[in-house]
């Protein structure tokens, strides 16, 4: 919950450069020094893309080498959901206290477009990076706050 991010977000011991992200992503090896983050610009959000990996057993195919990412769906470098990168000294957000970047009062499910519209009013003009994701499950969250299926990723 929103709580929970600004509550880490004071915990953090160096406050600059953040990734905000769900706990079923998994990242490149290389995924930090692919960041480049002395190139980023702090008046920007930056995301990156995904690829969906939708069952348990489409993973260990990956894994074995049976499929590559070509044969899953990718959706292009957007600032929701998944993966946001952002500068917490950025002028657009320096002046927000911390608690009030991901508000309490806001559904967990629209607080990233809430953060991303602070950045980018138009949030189709995001910083998209050159690095893709894995999204181990589904496509998400709907809007009540649900899966977007009952099944787990490990139950399919």
């Amino acid at each position: 919950n929103n709580r929970a991010v600004s509550a880490a977000l004071h915990k953090l011991k160096y406050k600059d450069w953040v990734v905000s992200t769900s706990p079923d992503i998994i990242y490149p090896d290389d995924f930090r020094e692919k960041l480049k983050l002395d190139t980023l610009d702090s008046n920007n959000m930056y995301g990156i893309s995904r690829t969906f990996f939708t069952s348990y057993k489409d993973w260990l195919d990956y894994c074995k080498g049976v499929k590559s990412e070509k044969d899953f769906e990718t959706i292009p470098g957007f600032c929701c959901g998944f993966t946001q990168v952002f500068d917490l000294n950025s002028p657009k957000i320096k002046n927000i206290p911390l608690e009030e970047l991901f508000p309490p009062n806001i559904n967990v499910c629209d607080s990233d477009i809430w953060m991303l519209k602070r950045f980018h009013p138009d949030v189709r003009t995001c910083g998209k990076l050159d690095i893709s994701a894995i999204h181990l499950g589904n496509h998400g969250i709907n809007n009540n706050g649900r899966p977007d299926n009952d099944k787990s990723f490990f139950e399919t």
